[in-house]
């Protein structure tokens, strides 16, 4: 619902602009700088007031997440206010979330791009801009209150610290760190598909929720190893 809403203050700024400004011909070298100025304003004008109407809910997701007594009894662990408590189902949403965000960066700077050789007129590049600025503001406002329900659960979790030799634990952190390295490569390559055009928009942020689900996993695991090593003497 935060979503629309966003959208739908957004298409109203960006006809409010478009009725006040003077149409200037599109050309090839065409400035995003001062075109997008009233658009700007107008997306600070409703983030500030999406900004004061969330105040409450994050004072009460704080309030939840430090109150014991929040705790869901049947799953065992606190849930912050919006997310739905259960670590599985808000993992793949977090995962979801930061991909469909990484799509959205995407089409802004493909915007950008189509709007510099004039492909688009102004009126037509303020509206879409304004309207995938607020998508990506909603996104973030989800990311940051999914990720701090995830560090939540991992917390409450208590998970064991892995156990063997140091070197063993030494010798399985390098290979994470290889597989890391592995996925930020597939990660350069999906993107540049998508921002060329190579692959559709559901494509791309399906196979870019299977990688941040991926470096999730090795990130925690790598995090795991460190505070093993760090409890036998050995720190980076």
């Amino acid at each position: 619902m935060k979503k629309y809403l966003f959208v739908t203050a957004a298409v109203a700024a960006a006809l409010i602009s478009g009725c006040g400004a003077k149409e200037e011909p599109a050309g090839l070298t065409q400035a995003i700088s001062e075109s997008s100025v009233s658009a700007d304003t107008a997306a600070e004008s409703f983030a500030k007031t999406s900004t004061e109407a969330s105040m409450q809910e994050t004072s009460e997701a704080s309030q939840t997440a430090a109150d014991p007594q929040a705790a869901d009894s049947g799953s065992g662990a606190t849930a912050l206010q919006g997310t739905s408590g259960d670590i599985s189902a808000d993992a793949e949403r977090y995962y979801r979330v930061k991909a469909e965000k990484d799509a959205v960066e995407i089409d802004i700077e493909n915007l950008e791009a189509s709007y510099r050789v004039g492909e688009l007129d102004r009126a037509g590049f303020e509206a879409q801009r304004m309207e995938l600025k607020a998508e990506e503001d909603s996104l973030d406002m989800e990311e940051d209150m999914l990720e701090a329900a995830m560090d939540l659960y991992y917390y409450q979790s208590g998970e064991a610290l892995p156990e063997g030799d140091p070197q063993t634990l030494m010798d399985e952190s390098m290979e994470l760190k290889m597989s890391e390295s592995e996925l930020e490569i597939e990660d350069h390559r999906l993107e540049a598909d998508y921002r060329s055009g190579a692959i559709s928009r559901e494509d791309f942020i399906e196979k870019k929720t299977e990688i941040v689900r991926s470096e999730e996993e090795l990130d925690r695991r790598e995090d795991l190893l460190e505070r093993a090593l760090e409890r036998m003497g050995y720190d980076d």
